[in-house]
C-alpha cells in the first residue's frame, strides 16, 4: 500500500505546477503521466533529430507507441507530434528509437512511407504520416517508470 501511495503522490506532484520531482526527466512545463510512463509535451518545434536529442538531454527517448490507448492519449493534445519511428537507417525497414522494428501495418494515414513519422490528432484511426525529417514539428518524449 505503501508504494502504491509513493507512486500516486509522485504521478500527482509530476502533473501539477510545482512538480519539482518528475524523476528529474523533464522541465515541469508539458510533464504528463499515462499508464507506466512519463511524457514530455514540447511547446517548440524541432526536426526529428533535433526532438530526438532533446529527449535524449531529459534522460527520455521520442515516444514508441504501444497501444490503441496509448495512441488515444497523444490525440488529446490535438497536435502533430514527431513520435520515435523512423526508416533512417535502412529505407522501408521501419524501426522505433529502442531499435525495434514495426511489426505492424496499421496506424499509416498515408504518404510514401519515407523518412521519420508524425502523428496526425485529428484523425480516430490510421494517425501516422511520414514526413522530411528536417520538418520543424512539436514531439513527445517519454520515459517509462523505473519503479
Amino acid at each position: 500500500k505503501a508504494v502504491f501511495l509513493i507512486k500516486q503522490t509522485l504521478v500527482e506532484i509530476c502533473e501539477c505546477t510545482v512538480c519539482f520531482l518528475c524523476l528529474s526527466l523533464f522541465l515541469c512545463d508539458g510533464c504528463k503521466s499515462f499508464n507506466n510512463s512519463f511524457y514530455f509535451i514540447s511547446s517548440g518545434q524541432k526536426s526529428w533529430e533535433d526532438s530526438r536529442q532533446d529527449c535524449k538531454d531529459r534522460g527520455a527517448d521520442l515516444i514508441i507507441v504501444n497501444s490503441k490507448e496509448e495512441q488515444v492519449f497523444i490525440n488529446s493534445f490535438n497536435r502533430k507530434f514527431w513520435i520515435g519511428l523512423s526508416n533512417k537507417d535502412r529505407e522501408g525497414t521501419w524501426k522505433w528509437v529502442d531499435g525495434s522494428v514495426l511489426n505492424s501495418t496499421g496506424g499509416w494515414f498515408g504518404g510514401v512511407r519515407d523518412g521519420c513519422v508524425s502523428t496526425l490528432w485529428y484523425r480516430q484511426q490510421n494517425t501516422w504520416n511520414d514526413d522530411d525529417c528536417s520538418k520543424a514539428q512539436q514531439w513527445i518524449c517519454e520515459k517509462v517508470h523505473d519503479f
